[in-house]
């Protein structure tokens, strides 16, 4: 049974009131966030609700939760899962248990991202839901996995008539752009921005075209330095790549 159950005895979650909820809901993220490490399971109760709630709105106070807990508790760095040879192999006691942590880690995030995703063809609200969630996890999870699926749903967001998600998803990719110093997170979103010109044969909004005056195409030769040279103009030539492929 899941903590929402709990909290009133032997009801299901989907008799208890939306109070209840919401009370639950902040319990499991406080105890995520409190220790992650212990209590990492609870990132499923959080996607259960998120999924399956009879309220449309705790399904959307479930999943933005769970992407609040998810911006706190990711790592800066990818997920490697072992390989069938490296689980083979006898390991320490603490190896195990980041492995384990970091596998339920990863189903929690890639479930809460196919969650956010399905939302944009539901109902107005958790459109604009589901817009904010992947504009949120864009904040922290631009180098983490998955970053292309997550950075190419939130691009033709940017596309939609509908202002409300459009604008949520327009200042995600903005603010990205002018924290970029020539990374990869910004070439992906620009290579995501030409198939859309492609294949909306170059009929797309204004707006979606003048983010990318937010671009820093200079940032990786600030300082000067002739290892910062060299690295800038490796990096700015990916970039320019990147761009160049509009014209293509």
């Amino acid at each position: 049974a899941s903590s929402a159950e709990k909290e009133s005895g032997d009801s299901p979650a989907e008799e208890l009131s939306f109070a209840q909820k919401r009370a639950a809901i902040a319990k499991l993220s406080a105890s995520l966030i409190r220790s992650p490490h212990k209590n990492i399971g609870l990132l499923q109760q959080l996607l259960e609700l998120a999924r399956r709630d009879a309220s449309p709105a705790a399904q959307r106070l479930a999943a933005l939760s769970l992407v609040a807990v998810l911006r706190d508790i990711l790592p800066s760095y990818r997920i490697r899962l072992p390989t069938d040879k490296e689980l083979s192999m006898q390991v320490s006691a603490e190896v195990d248990a980041l492995r384990a942590y970091e596998k339920e880690l990863l189903r929690g995030y890639e479930g809460a991202l196919g969650t956010l995703r399905g939302w944009l063809r539901g109902s107005a609200a958790h459109r604009l839901a589901g817009a904010k969630g992947l504009a949120a996890l864009l904040g922290k999870a631009k180098d983490f996995n998955l970053n292309d699926a997550l950075i190419g749903s939130l691009v033709p967001i940017c596309n939609w008539t509908e202002e409300g998600p459009r604008q949520v998803a327009l200042k995600a990719v903005t603010e990205l752009f002018q924290s970029e110093m020539a990374g990869d997170p910004a070439l992906i979103t620009v290579r995501h921005m030409a198939s859309l010109l492609r294949s909306s044969s170059f009929n797309v909004r204004p707006e979606l075209l003048e983010s990318w005056l937010h671009l820093r195409l200079d940032g990786a030769t600030a300082t000067g330095g002739k290892g910062d040279e060299r690295w800038g103009k490796r990096k700015g030539k990916r970039r320019r790549q990147g761009v160049d492929a509009v014209g293509r």
